[in-house]
């Protein structure tokens, strides 16, 4: 009878003679066989500096160095160093050097953390295999257990089945699967099945980086890192992963800000047109200057937007400083000779700021700018000591006359003691010195449209005896409704059983929010809960009068009128439809219902109605006489020139018309223009002429006849670029815009038109992006962090208001 040892010692004996190496084959069949041969990258962190070429035997990988792209380099190298790679690095690529060796680093750390937990599951097995081959009298590091070749790294026993398993399940195994061939360290990295529930397949890098994004989009302190539930739930999740430090943080932090301010210069370097928005912003007894960039997408025209800057602003809020903080901005970002305009609130000191230092051409140009003869050109100025300047023209005054001018001057004023003579280009290059020129100017359209609900609509309280009482009456029951559920928990829970809801409460910023509230309250009264109401004020003893009958009716009709402003506020506030060319349209079809509202039967507010359209019509004027708003409009694909023909029939529409005709035959030139060159640059073969052809054109010089003598194709002539333009315009003015194309390029005839939609409409009307940055700053500059530094806030800001580029990147 054969023991048990007898058999497996025969059966290791039986196996080992069986897998004895076979005959050597010739060296180019063995070298055939091992680029054939299929094996995954050994160090698979290292792909993006190696990637795997073939095998020339089971433990040499040969490599191609991806950082010397195009030019090929192989390196050959072994499964158990790493050291002809790094020799390379460091002879070839010195600069990521310190990179690479990181990159090893991790992923050393990675194996060994494997290998532990590896180690562990399958040391009972590993004893039982010991144990049983040193009773047969056999060293257990020299076991045949593994039939693949020598190496140096480490090698772990796959989990046998446990000692546990009965005998008829062990028989019933087959040798294959007790055998089965040890796992290398890489390989048990490479599977990492049971390892990624462990967490062990997430790198440090990677839970550093989310770490940094959840600090700065969720706006939480820096010292979220140093609490200790923090650290404790993050150990918890991960225990094998560390939190960086307060410090860390700062300086993660810094280089994301910095690597988003680069990409933001790659992206504005390609862009040809863009706008800007300012404005100022107070919190904790510092004051800031926020920013914000708007251009149009090259592909779709769609309305792109991004963060700036946000500056702290110390001292006076001078027009000057205001200047001088714009300029610095646009220069950081080269993009000074590309805004065509600064969108910013109606405030006396940005508005003086671009009235001194401003453009006089753009979408919105000052008046007095405009008034501003071109053509007179003044050469000279004499000054007095009294600050008194007279302009002297060269043209009708020669220079040897500028002396006797002054004489006659001091005669005629004899207070003027001493004259002196400045030629004129000294004082404006000081000048320029100083302040650069700003772009042009567009004052908020949102911010106007709140003036003429608020300041415009008062003048009809002013003006009308009943319009005042009744509104004061109503109003003044509203507003006190809405202090009591602000002021007492008792009052709002009440308010809110009795109607079903709480009531919306306007703040003093914001009129539309004062609209919003008041229709609520009409909603209230639509469904019949007027009495409800005023039984809840009674049960409250808020001591405020019911209200009646003629309360809801003039809430119904003041809402109704001030309906179409507050529909226009919404328009022209939005960010992403928000093009300059919607402004003049958006005012036209407001004032358009408004009369339509004056020619209807009024009970209360005819005279507010009246207000609304003075207010329109006066501090729009200034718009609606720029040809530039006017032309944004005209070459939007939804407006064109239908809604100008509503607003004035005559002079206006005829003369825009001419305008557009002339931009139109002028972008052709220039698209032309550069074929023209290139064709004539190139010769037709050139003939022998004869002594009669050159006598000829000695007497008659034929290339001054040469567009004549030219034979034309039928349809020719025609297609000159006046007919051209004329035909796209026509074209243009007779379509119809399809909502389903928007802005693209299909919503546009001819290329040229959307050349001139870019330009004409890159400009935003209204500054409520960058009053968005100021919402969003309230988040981060709380009570609590009033003591966070004016960088470090930036950076927050920015790396948050910027969060959109970095996703799409």
């Amino acid at each position: 009878m054969i023991s048990d040892s007898d058999s497996e010692s025969e059966y290791i004996s039986v196996t080992a003679s069986s897998m004895a190496s076979p005959a050597p084959e010739p060296k180019s069949e063995q070298r055939q066989k091992n680029k054939n041969f299929k094996k995954p990258h050994p160090w698979p962190h290292l792909i993006k500096y190696f990637k795997l070429s073939h095998w020339d035997s089971e433990t040499a990988p040969v490599f191609s160095c991806e950082l010397c792209l195009p030019k090929k380099a192989t390196i050959k190298g072994h499964v158990s160093s790493l050291n002809n790679l790094k020799s390379h690095i460091s002879r070839r690529h010195s600069v990521q050097e310190k990179e690479f060796l990181q990159c090893t680093k991790m992923g050393i750390a990675k194996a060994s953390t494997a290998t532990s937990s590896a180690t562990n599951t399958t040391a009972a097995t590993s004893t039982t295999k010991n144990t049983s081959l040193q009773v047969q009298g056999q060293n257990p590091s020299t076991s045949n257990e593994s039939f693949g070749p020598p190496s140096k790294v480490p090698r772990i026993l796959v989990a046998s089945p446990s000692p546990a398993t009965t005998t008829q399940e062990q028989t019933t195994t087959s040798g294959a699967a007790r055998h089965q061939q040890q796992l290398t360290m890489l390989q048990m990295i490479n599977t990492g099945s049971t390892f990624q529930r462990s967490g062990q397949s997430v790198l440090q890098s990677a839970v550093d980086s989310d770490l940094v994004d959840y600090i700065v989009y969720d706006m939480a302190p820096f010292s979220t890192v140093e609490s200790p539930n923090f650290r404790k739930f993050c150990k918890t999740l991960n225990p094998y992963k560390k939190i960086m430090s307060r410090r860390t943080l700062g300086r993660r932090v810094e280089t994301s800000y910095v690597n988003m301010e680069q990409n933001l210069l790659k992206l504005l370097d390609g862009i040809p047109v863009v706008a800007t928005t300012a404005d100022c912003w107070s919190a904790h007894s510092k004051a800031y200057l926020g920013m914000t960039i708007h251009w149009l997408h090259p592909d779709n025209q769609s309305r792109q937007h991004a963060v700036l800057a946000f500056m702290r602003l110390k001292g006076h809020h001078t027009a000057t400083v205001l200047a001088e903080a714009i300029q610095s901005i646009h220069a950081k970002f080269n993009i000074e000779k590309k805004v065509c305009c600064t969108t910013t609130d109606n405030g006396s000191n940005f508005v003086k700021a671009f009235v001194e230092f401003g453009s006089a051409t753009g979408i919105i140009p000052d008046p007095a700018i405009l008034n501003v003869e071109a053509d007179n050109q003044i050469d000279t100025v004499i000054v007095g000591n009294e600050g008194i300047e007279i302009e002297v023209d060269n043209e009708t005054m020669p220079n040897e006359h500028a002396a006797e001018a002054s004489k006659a001057f001091d005669s005629e004023n004899p207070e003027q003691i001493e004259v002196t003579v400045v030629p004129i280009h000294d004082v404006l290059s000081e000048a320029v010195d100083e302040v650069k020129e700003l772009p042009a100017h567009m004052r908020c359209a949102a911010h106007t449209f709140n003036l003429i609900a608020t300041t415009d609509a008062l003048k009809a309280v002013a003006s009308n005896g009943a319009f005042r009482t009744q509104f004061r009456k109503t109003l003044g029951k509203a507003q006190a409704l809405w202090n009591s559920q602000g002021r007492s928990t008792v009052a709002a829970d009440a308010i809110a059983k009795k109607l079903g809801r709480r009531l919306q409460v306007p703040n003093a910023t914001r009129w539309n929010s004062l609209f919003d509230s008041l229709s609520v309250l009409c909603d209230i009264f639509d469904k019949g809960k007027r009495l409800a109401l005023n039984q809840s004020m009674e049960e409250l003893r808020l001591q405020i009068p019911p209200f009646h009958v003629d309360d809801v009716a003039f809430l119904k009709e003041y809402v109704n009128v001030m309906k179409p402003v507050a529909h226009a506020l919404d328009i022209i506030q939005g960010e992403t439809y928000a093009y300059i060319g919607i402004l003049l349209p958006t005012v036209v079809v407001t004032r358009s219902k408004l009369e339509s509202m004056s020619q209807t039967e009024l009970e209360y507010c005819s005279s507010l109605v009246l207000s609304l359209l003075d207010g329109i019509n006066s501090r729009f004027e200034r718009q609606f006489n720029n040809e530039s708003c006017v032309l944004a409009a005209a070459f939007h694909p939804m407006f064109r020139l239908a809604w100008l023909r509503q607003y004035d029939t005559t002079t206006k529409a005829s003369s825009i018309k001419k305008r557009m005709l002339q931009l139109i035959e002028v972008e052709l030139d220039n698209v032309t223009q550069p074929q023209n060159s290139s064709s004539s640059s190139s010769s037709s073969p050139e003939l022998v002429e004869s002594d009669a052809v050159s006598s000829l054109k000695s007497v008659c010089p034929v290339e001054f006849f040469s567009s004549a003598l030219q034979p034309t194709k039928s349809g020719q002539r025609l297609k000159t670029p006046r007919t051209r333009a004329q035909q796209i315009l026509s074209t243009w003015l007779d379509g119809i815009w399809k909502p389903n194309l928007g802005v693209s390029e299909h919503a546009f005839s001819d290329p040229v038109l959307l050349k001139l939609f870019v330009r004409f409409n890159t400009a935003i009307p209204s500054s409520a992006a960058v009053e968005r940055l100021f919402s969003m700053g309230t988040d981060v500059l709380r009570a609590k962090r009033g003591s966070l530094s004016d960088l470090s806030l930036a950076r927050l800001l920015l790396l948050r208001g910027n969060k959109h580029l970095h996703d799409c990147t």
